[in-house]
């Protein structure tokens, strides 16, 4: 159980809840929570009938002798048939493709930044490449327990200095950022770049 806690906690809670200060900045102090919120309450819908559709084609497998579906693709086909299975196994891939490259461009910035390391951008996601590969060689989900602890660990304190570091910031100079004024309540010409920060935040 404690293994498949970290597992699950390190695929929900990844890195891009660190871009999320950024986030709400590019949407606005109302616009932000409220679209957020939204997301949020979309995305645990959208769980629940996930979960729905499996138990029901687990059991119409089931009545007819068949394993029960384990992946998106096979519920998908279960519920809606081939058709279903090969688009949404293809969207799986695109969307698994968009959070990789997303988490590379994030791993190469972020050790540029805080090793001081200057590298041309692609030559230092190119040297992740062949550790993350790594990653996908065991077929057995507790071999990477240890790793999934340590990158809660690592994931726990970079929340807590990004709050520290919003909370002295909030202290010293105030909540008002960009302007005199402050933040306002909507932001739709940057809205786009909160709502991609934002669905990535929900990645798991």
């Amino acid at each position: 159980p404690r293994d498949a806690f970290f597992t699950l906690f390190k695929a929900n809670v990844g890195p891009g809840c660190l871009s999320l200060p950024f986030a709400f900045a590019q949407a606005g102090t109302l616009l932000g929570p409220v679209s957020f919120v939204s997301l949020a309450a979309y995305s645990l819908y959208s769980q629940h009938l996930i979960l729905d559709c499996k138990e029901a084609a687990n059991d119409r497998r089931t009545r007819r002798g068949d394993q029960g579906a384990r992946t998106y693709g096979e519920v998908a086909g279960a519920c809606l048939g081939p058709l279903g299975q090969t688009v949404t196994e293809l969207s799986v891939v695109l969307v698994q493709l968009g959070i990789c490259v997303v988490f590379f461009d994030f791993l190469a910035e972020s050790f540029e930044a805080g090793a001081g390391v200057e590298a041309p951008h692609a030559y230092l996601v190119g040297g992740f490449m062949p550790f993350v590969m790594l990653l996908s060689l065991p077929r057995d989900i507790k071999a990477l327990a240890p790793l999934s602890a340590a990158a809660n660990a690592a994931t726990l304190l970079a929340l807590l200095a990004v709050f520290g570091a919003t909370g002295e910031h909030a202290l010293t100079e105030g909540a008002a950022i960009q302007t005199s004024e402050g933040l306002p309540r909507g932001l739709l010409t940057s809205f786009p770049v909160f709502l991609g920060s934002a669905v990535y935040a929900f990645e798991g």
